[in-house]
């Protein structure tokens, strides 16, 4: 058997959209809402590739973004050649963000594969 050649032991860094959905209430004083995300993103070895931000209501029902920022993300997904995409809840500050990889309704509207 052959010695694996160095190439044959690299592994693709993932590329990410980080999405962020800021409900009402929600603890705004912070510069960016996606920092935590980002370190996330960044301890996962996970490059980031662009990002979205979009105020809420409440997220949708079927999509958690509305429809406007699901087609800019399927763009952005497309233009960056982003490989994932995670999205992150930012709600009352007495409740910790919650984070969500590739929701299964977004995903079966973007252009993966």
């Amino acid at each position: 058997m052959a010695d694996p050649k160095r190439v044959d032991l690299r592994v693709k860094q993932k590329r990410a959209i980080l999405v962020g959905v800021v409900l009402p209430g929600a603890q705004r004083d912070l510069e960016e809402p996606l920092d935590e995300l980002r370190g996330l993103a960044k301890t996962a070895g996970v490059k980031e590739v662009g990002s979205l931000v979009q105020n809420r209501q409440w997220p949708d029902a079927t999509t958690y973004l509305g429809k406007g920022k699901v087609a800019e993300l399927k763009q952005l997904i497309e233009l960056q050649k982003a490989d994932t995409h995670t999205v992150t809840k930012l709600t009352k500050p007495q409740t910790h963000p919650t984070t969500t990889h590739k929701p299964d309704n977004i995903e079966s509207q973007s252009p993966y594969d």
